[in-house]
């Protein structure tokens, strides 16, 4: 009895669950590989960029490379066609690769035996550490951290079928509208936060 009220039940759910869509590799794929690109791009382009100039390599990836990674990623990523997310996310997402690599300094720091970086004669072990920690953090924890948070906090877009239209189309032209030509305009810049 308890088995076929099961079976009862397992086939009623079966029913009620809808057919999933089929993957999409533009959203799910290209869109994620275009976005950690443009994040690695934007760290080594704003670091050979501002090399030419006096500490300008340093304060381009102290300043720069925070806002701007996060920022490429929400763009790329508000070219999806089934998905919007969050620019917020993205920045929360940098933020947790930031702290990561204090780990990755902990880590270097107090598993010596385990780090792979060895000091030279002018430097300290420290030293080594510090610029190992930050050399992560700008190549791989801000550009992945704000890929994985935009890609996680992002939500499926409703599609919805168009209704048909109960009067007759316009007649060709704009006439019919009394005013003069229909101008088009397109938002060059679409941030959620």
């Amino acid at each position: 009895m308890a088995t076929s009220a099961l079976a009862v039940m397992f086939a009623a759910t079966l029913a009620a669950t809808p057919a999933p869509r089929p993957p999409n590799l533009y959203d799910n794929f290209a869109v994620p590989t275009f976005q950690l690109l443009a994040a690695e791009a934007m760290v080594v382009g704003s670091f050979l960029f501002f090399d030419r100039f006096e500490n300008g390599a340093t304060y381009a990836l102290v300043l720069l490379s925070p806002v701007t990674v996060p920022l490429t990623t929400c763009l790329i990523g508000s070219s999806s066609l089934r998905y919007r997310g969050r620019c917020g996310y993205a920045f929360g997402g940098m933020g947790l690769g930031i702290v990561s690599g204090f780990v990755v300094l902990a880590l270097l720091e107090f598993a010596p035996g385990l780090n792979p970086f060895s000091a030279n004669q002018d430097d300290t072990q420290e030293f080594v550490n510090t610029i190992a920690a930050v050399a992560y953090v700008m190549l791989v924890g801000i550009p992945v951290g704000s890929v994985v948070g935009w890609n996680l906090g992002k939500q499926p877009l409703e599609i919805t079928p168009p209704l048909p239209s109960p009067s007759p189309p316009p007649p060709p032209g704009n006439a019919h509208l009394g005013f003069g030509p229909l101008r088009f305009m397109v938002p060059l810049l679409s941030l959620r936060f």
